[in-house]
């Protein structure tokens, strides 16, 4: 009788600390050295904290930064990004505007899926994107670049982040993370005003 509510007790506190902690193992890029490609915001090394990281210049290096302000894109955008990258995809249609797009082989343990929406303007794009990290809460973060947000599953930042290099998607879009009340740019990589 003990034994089997040692056992019960196991499984409950084991499912309640998953439900507490943002993880997805299928973003734990392995080979990254994350923090070789960041700097502190006050100058010192940097803290996996809200505002506390930026990307250094040289995590960019190579890629077109400038801003995509005229007019609207498709996921071919995202799906080049990937391509140049080296990266595998899988992809799928939920509708005219939303794309499931499953990253293969970015050295995780699982398949990475993207939800791309294709909104109408990149107020929109920025508004999706903010809105969904803001449901999806800790551990939440995405991308998005003109009318395109691209929402990531959660995961610890350490892991987002590896993911996040790995793919290069912060030179391809604006990287946001859910921070403890609300969300946050991270700087140095791609921007748009």
């Amino acid at each position: 009788m003990f034994v089997r509510v040692l056992g019960r007790l196991s499984l409950f506190l084991g499912v309640a600390f998953a439900a507490c902690a943002p993880t997805s193992p299928a973003t734990h890029a392995g080979r990254v050295d994350v923090r070789a490609s960041l700097e502190g915001t006050d100058g010192g090394p940097p803290a996996l904290e809200a505002n506390r990281f930026r990307l250094k210049s040289s995590a960019c290096q190579g890629y077109d930064m400038a801003p995509a302000l005229v007019g609207n894109l498709d996921e071919r955008a995202l799906l080049d990004h990937l391509a140049a990258a080296k990266l595998q995809v899988k992809v799928q249609r939920a509708r005219a505007d939303l794309i499931y797009i499953d990253v293969l082989d970015a050295d995780t343990v699982q398949p990475v899926r993207l939800r791309l929406a294709v909104l109408k303007s990149r107020e929109a794009a920025g508004r999706e994107l903010h809105e969904a990290i803001m449901q999806h809460g800790r551990g939440s973060f995405g991308f998005h670049r003109a009318n395109l947000a691209v929402l990531a599953p959660v995961a610890p930042m350490s892991d987002a982040l590896a993911f996040t290099l790995r793919t290069q998607l912060a030179c391809w879009g604006v990287l946001t993370m859910a921070g403890p009340d609300e969300d946050f740019v991270v700087a140095g990589g791609y921007a748009e005003p």
